[in-house]
């Protein structure tokens, strides 16, 4: 069987990418893979035009597997059955307008029609998809993303003076602003990964809150932001899945996460789940989480157990299966 990974081309956020590369390479070995990228960045139309033309080109492969970001890239493949990755829905709920419907016909509506099989990372996405295009949900399978196995065990039996915080993500859902109010006055030191804009960190100065900040690293530099850390915060107000969590889970770090799907299924038990929208509450949990050394030692042994139903090797299986099945429906 050979398969072709497809992505988006390459720019400063390439996580995604980085997921399959592992999932690829964890194939049984009669599976034949290549990873591509189309040509063109950003969605203009000269770029979507240029990528369509290219991706009516591909040729020998059995699968392509379309890995996320640039679902339309779907539509121009007539040849080889595929697959699409959809890793969430914000890129549609946060637009309006006519830019809201020509999303919807591209990203959404068109490919999810064309594809031969749709994965999503969580049952939440796959519930938000059906409500916005009307498919088979036997079509679209929930497939976890999985953790990479640079993230290994790191033992840090000691709290940082002063404790480090790790923030993941600087996005509107990731709310940076509220867990900046609940840590004013807290004996911390924030870390936020990913590049703030200056109105954050004018909030972040105002609050008198001690914060760094890291943007365009490379795999091994956020392995080690999370292997530094104390505690990692990930309190979002809106994900698809939530793969900090397990990252932070699988190094050894007791979780602050948000209570709601899918981040509370995506944790099982080893997290300690807040109301995102309230300020108090994080506070409170990261008051506990600092104090109780017992309670962050309970949070990273239920961590360790949870993170491993999302092995590489136990997420490729998965995918491997579904390529079965659309090369051979019968079989």
């Amino acid at each position: 069987m050979k398969v072709l990974f497809l992505n988006r081309a390459r720019g400063e956020f390439w996580s995604i990418e980085e997921l399959f590369r592992a999932v690829a390479v964890a194939l049984p070995g009669s599976v034949k893979y290549r990873i591509d990228s189309v040509p063109r960045s950003g969605a203009s139309v000269l770029a979507l035009l240029r990528n369509l033309i290219w991706t009516s080109r591909i040729r020998d492969a059995d699968v392509i597997h379309v890995t996320g970001d640039i679902h339309y890239a779907v539509i121009s493949i007539w040849r080889t059955p595929t697959v699409l990755t959809i890793h969430d829905l914000r890129f549609i709920e946060n637009e309006d307008g006519i830019r809201r419907k020509l999303f919807w016909l591209l990203w959404l509506y068109l490919p999810s029609k064309r594809a031969k099989q749709i994965t999503v990372i969580s049952e939440f996405t796959k519930q938000r998809l059906l409500s916005l295009v009307r498919v088979s949900p036997d079509k679209v399978t929930v497939i976890p993303d999985c953790v990479t196995p640079e993230f290994e065990a790191c033992e840090k039996p000691e709290l940082s003076d002063p404790p480090i915080v790790l923030h993941v993500g600087t996005t509107p859902n990731k709310n940076l602003e509220r867990l900046a109010f609940a840590c004013c006055g807290m004996k911390i030191e924030l870390w936020v990964l990913g590049r703030l804009n200056d109105e954050q960190k004018a909030d972040l100065l105002q609050k008198e809150i001690r914060f760094r900040e890291f943007f365009d690293l490379d795999r091994a530099e956020v392995v080690e932001l999370y292997q530094k850390c104390d505690i990692v915060s990930f309190v979002s107000l809106y994900e698809g899945f939530g793969l900090p969590i397990l990252e932070g889970q699988a190094v050894g770090r007791p979780i602050l996460t948000s209570n709601i799907a899918p981040m509370n299924i995506v944790s099982g038990e080893g997290t300690l789940q807040v109301d995102p929208l309230s300020i108090d509450a994080i506070r409170v949990a990261l008051e506990q989480l600092l104090g109780d050394a017992s309670l962050r030692a309970e949070l990273v042994e239920k961590g360790f157990e949870n993170v491993r139903k999302y092995s590489v090797t136990a997420v490729a299986t998965q995918y491997y299966e579904l390529y079965k099945r659309v090369v051979s429906p019968s079989a």
